[in-house]
């Protein structure tokens, strides 16, 4: 798995389980580009593993 998506996974996480936790891509984005991570690779990752197509 490329490192942007085990980023991902560890930042959104927590979030995720919370009842209502939101995260807003915008700023996955923002944040993970400050890592060095692009954007569309950002994008792609958040789009798979909302289909549930990322195995992880």
């Amino acid at each position: 798995m490329p490192r942007h998506q085990y980023l991902i996974v560890t930042v959104y996480e927590p979030y995720a389980r919370k009842p209502h936790g939101t995260f807003a891509v915008a700023q996955l984005v923002q944040l993970l580009g400050d890592l060095g991570v692009e954007s569309a690779a950002v994008r792609s990752s958040v789009s798979r593993i909302k289909r549930g197509v990322l195995v992880l």
